[in-house]
């Protein structure tokens, strides 16, 4: 047995004293992450690193520390314990799916979840829940600051919660929330907060809009509306508690049986590519993988396809042989995954991204974004993707560590490209005059192309500057349809014209499509020698070529690796600019074309 001295932090000196020097508790095993493990011994810790799932998971408690506590935030946790989490768990808001939670209050009516939809709103109008949150300010603000909580913040804590029996949480020394009436408080408050709000910034008529502010002012203060109206409130709520907390309930429904499945590229995209908020980070690039790893059911697939389960291993080499690992596994939707660029900086997203790893391989450690066409988990693209996926064996790509090969096709060189979409406004609002050179160009390349028919170049110059809506991994249906898509197309083209945005009033279709309009923000227009129009990254430069990945929900932007470049196989070898969209283009289209063939390509 190991023998350690350690300087310990007041409140562990304090746990200690309290929980094993009185000599009348019964015996207890304790198991505390930073004591528990030699952070000195690299083997030591990779051992323990894959064993902490089993540890929480088997543990009778775990017990998670928010931090010291102030009376607002003790007040709010006891509200949690008492009022709110009991509350919102009776009227089911736990059964409600994280595609639901995301478009809440537009997700369609599902029959089995509108008794739900229905219990929650009436929860929301009870008195228990607003004398405990609703209507007090000082509340607000206590969730306010907690869902600021540095705890959130740490991939390392996202397993705690996630495979843990019984978490508890606890602030200060005296406050504790069963975890399950912690998550349900967290999406109770956060969801009250959007379906009270969204609605006054959806009015389609002036006086409608009006008529919702009278009665937001009328029921909502003092609470809500005094809290918005703060002029010392310096910051929103953090949305990063809902997303964290929702990974518990994401595993939860995977269950099978006693079993559960968790694949880590599910892990590493719901942590580090989140929809409404940065990823939660790690103090060194390679615990991104491994603060992940141990909770993930996959580990010994990932094993056998090559990736190294050693903590020692170089963070590069590590990030590399897992994206090969994936790949190789037929997530070839990975290789749509994007660094964030700057999108009201023209410089920083035309400008070559130099990085050591290969163009194939995902950096973990950067802020990322989720590709334009969603990934093959969304079950949005899986109809059409029936084409086999063929990866090179490993003997193949042997001698070339930074090469991948896999089977695809080449599908032209760009012919012409638009100028960055950009925006000159704060928080990447949409800028009205930048949209409408980017809805100009789109309309260009449409009118020049040979492969859209005559009849759908409408529905093309709608659909391009959105990536075309019924790729939108959000699930909200009524959103893809035609007519919808096509008034929102049309209400922008009257903004940009005018280089301004409706003033007060904003329609739904328009919301809508000025949404995923700053979704392609740093995108620009392209079209090929053959007339393929869409957009692409903006490092994409006119001689590239459009390619696709069999199996592949998106398809990516191919430069000819330079002749001395030290890691190409052969001529025909490929760098990856980034993922693209080019309207129409999907496996079936692809696998029909006469003109096209699948071919071996060489990634590097």
């Amino acid at each position: 047995m190991k023998i350690y001295t350690l300087l310990a932090l007041p409140a562990l000196w304090a746990f200690s004293r309290q929980n094993g020097c009185d000599g009348k508790r019964e015996e207890s095993y304790f198991w505390i992450d930073q004591v528990s493990i030699d952070q000195n011994d690299a083997r030591e810790k990779a051992e323990q690193m894959l064993g902490m799932t089993d540890i929480y998971s088997r543990a009778e408690r775990v017990l998670i520390w928010l931090g010291p506590t102030s009376e607002n935030l003790k007040a709010l946790l006891q509200s949690f314990a008492q009022v709110i989490g009991p509350g919102a768990r009776r009227a089911g808001i736990l059964a409600i799916g994280p595609d639901l939670t995301t478009s809440w209050p537009d997700f369609p009516n599902h029959p089995e979840l509108r008794p739900v939809r229905r219990q929650v709103e009436r929860f929301f109008w009870s008195d228990p829940f607003r004398r405990a949150f609703a209507t007090r300010p000082d509340m607000l603000r206590a969730f306010e600051e907690l869902t600021w909580n540095g705890w959130f913040a740490r991939t390392w804590t996202i397993q705690e919660h996630t495979v843990a029996n019984a978490p508890v949480f606890a602030l200060g020394d005296d406050t504790f929330v069963d975890g399950d009436d912690f998550m349900a408080s967290i999406l109770c408050c956060t969801l009250w907060f959007v379906s009270t709000l969204r609605p006054l910034m959806q009015s389609r008529f002036p006086l409608l809009r009006l008529f919702r502010l009278l009665l937001f002012r009328f029921y909502e203060k003092p609470g809500l509306c005094d809290y918005m109206l703060d002029p010392e409130r310096l910051r929103e709520w953090n949305s990063r508690p809902s997303t964290v907390l929702g990974e518990r309930r994401k595993r939860q429904r995977a269950q099978i049986g006693d079993h559960r499945e968790t694949s880590l590229k599910a892990c590493l995209v719901r942590t580090f590519i989140p929809e409404s908020t940065e990823g939660p980070g790690c103090s060194h690039e390679i615990d991104r993988i491994w603060a992940l790893f141990g909770m993930c059911t996959d580990r010994t697939m990932l094993e056998r396809g090559g990736f190294p389960l050693d903590y020692n291993t170089p963070w590069k080499e590590a990030y590399r042989e897992l994206s090969r690992t994936l790949v190789r596994l037929g997530h070839t939707d990975c290789l749509g995954i994007e660094r964030k660029g700057l999108a009201n900086n023209i410089q920083s997203t035309t400008g070559p991204i130099v990085t050591s790893l290969p163009s194939w391989t995902i950096d973990w450690s950067v802020p990322l974004r989720r590709p334009l066409c969603g990934f093959l988990e969304d079950g949005l693209f899986s109809t059409a993707t029936h084409l086999p996926v063929t990866i090179g064996e490993a003997a193949h790509v042997s001698s070339q560590a930074n090469a991948l090969a896999i089977n695809g096709y080449c599908l032209g060189p760009v012919q012409a490209l638009g100028t960055v979409f950009t925006t000159s406004k704060a928080a990447h609002e949409l800028d009205y005059v930048q949209a409408n050179i980017y809805l100009r160009e789109i309309e260009a390349f449409v009118e020049r192309s040979a492969f859209i028919p005559p009849q759908l170049k409408a529905h093309a110059r709608a659909c391009i500057p959105v990536h075309s809506l019924e790729y939108n991994y959000l699930a909200i249906t009524r959103r893809g349809e035609t007519a919808g898509i096509t008034r929102g197309y049309n209400e922008m083209r009257r903004c940009t014209a005018q280089g301004e945005g409706p003033i007060g009033v904003i329609s739904q279709e328009l919301l809508s499509y000025k949404t995923f309009m700053e979704r392609c923000l740093g995108k620009r227009a392209f079209i090929t020698t053959q007339g393929f129009v869409g957009l692409c990254n903006s490092q994409a430069e006119v001689g590239d070529v459009l390619g696709a990945i069999a199996g592949a929900p998106g398809l990516i932007m191919l430069r000819a690796a330079r002749q001395d470049t030290d890691h190409s196989l052969d001529v025909g070898a490929f760098e990856v600019i980034g993922e693209a969209y080019a309207y129409g283009l999907m496996d079936g289209e692809i696998a029909s074309m006469e003109d096209v063939e699948e071919r071996s390509i060489v990634l590097c």
